[in-house]
């Protein structure tokens, strides 16, 4: 089956990212004198380190049913999961789940179009689980609002909702009688001729 023939590729994975974080391991020294370890990381190089294709196609390209592509997913969530342990944060993204495991974002996009239910539904749960990611990340100021909102759209064809436009009007007639008393009142006071 194809989750026993990945689970060595991903424990490999695993060490790999675990020796990454140890060789990139700095210390941040505060002006107050404390200090923090944190791991000194390019999100690229994470990406084309720990984000290539499993496996190599032997026709030229891959064709998943639902439970290869529902297994895929969640060795690739394993590994984001582990990357965001121990490296640093990393949001998942539509294109290095689709490099993880050698298709295009075009041919993931093409199973949306498939009469498999099944399929389908696994798209659909891989497109809002990655989506809801990224704007979690995004609210915790972990990632660029904007840029976030940019990937949403353009990779995972999310759209922003349009907020109805509303135009108010006031149209009120102001009742001058009651101020034209008012300074009448003060005129008395004041002198005026």
């Amino acid at each position: 089956m194809l989750k026993e023939a990945f689970d060595d590729k991903i424990e490999e994975l695993r060490e790999e990212i675990k020796s990454y974080a140890a060789s990139h391991t700095k210390i941040r020294v505060f002006k107050n004198g404390s200090e923090e370890e944190y791991v000194d990381f390019s999100p690229i190089a994470v990406n084309e380190k720990f984000f290539k294709p499993i496996q190599k196609p032997k026709d030229g390209i891959f064709i998943y049913s639902a439970e290869e592509l529902e297994t895929f997913y969640e060795k690739y969530r394993e590994i984001v999961a582990e990357v965001n342990e121990y490296i640093g944060t990393f949001p998942t993204s539509i294109s290095s789940f689709c490099k993880f495991i050698g298709i295009t974002v075009d041919t993931l996009r093409g199973y949306k179009s498939t009469n498999d239910i099944n399929l389908k539904r696994v798209i659909e749960r891989i497109y809002e689980e990655i989506g809801d990611d990224n704007l979690f990340v995004a609210q915790l100021g972990k990632a660029s609002e904007r840029s976030t909102l940019f990937r949403l759209k353009s990779q995972n064809e999310m759209e922003e909702k349009k907020s109805p436009n509303v135009n108010v009007s006031i149209k009120a007639l102001v009742n001058s009688s009651k101020y034209d008393e008012k300074i009448d009142k003060y005129k008395d006071l004041i002198d005026v001729k």
